[in-house]
């Protein structure tokens, strides 16, 4: 990670509730009820054939997801170490960036402030 100063909140994600916030919500349970409402939901739109999500934690979302749609390319944006770390053990057919949302702001901010005169 970088040494950039972190928001409040990316402090409270990546520090120990994040961790805490991982073990405590998993497992098949879950995946079952999000498949159930992915189900209701996407039935009333055309089919997706990517999706990102942004703070995915271990993957639930994406794992439900994988099921109705098993060639959907996934990506996520998870900055907590630990749970970028299951999910990539959970997931491995997506695409994960483990990074903080600061860092990706800085880059864009730097690049588009070079472009100035």
């Amino acid at each position: 990670m970088s040494d950039l100063p972190k928001t409040e909140q990316e402090q409270f994600w990546i520090g120990q509730f994040g961790d805490e916030y991982s073990v405590r919500n998993t497992g098949p349970e879950i995946i079952a009820a999000n498949v159930s409402l992915f189900a209701s939901i996407f039935s009333k739109i055309p089919r997706i054939n990517s999706v990102i999500e942004f703070g995915p934690n271990v993957g639930l979302n994406l794992r439900a997801l994988k099921v109705l749609f098993p060639d959907q390319a996934q990506v996520a944006v998870e900055i907590n170490e630990f749970a970028a770390n299951g999910l990539k053990s959970q997931c491995q057919t997506s695409k994960f960036l483990t990074l903080q949302f600061q860092n990706l702001i800085t880059k864009y901010k730097n690049k588009e402030h070079a472009k100035s005169p």
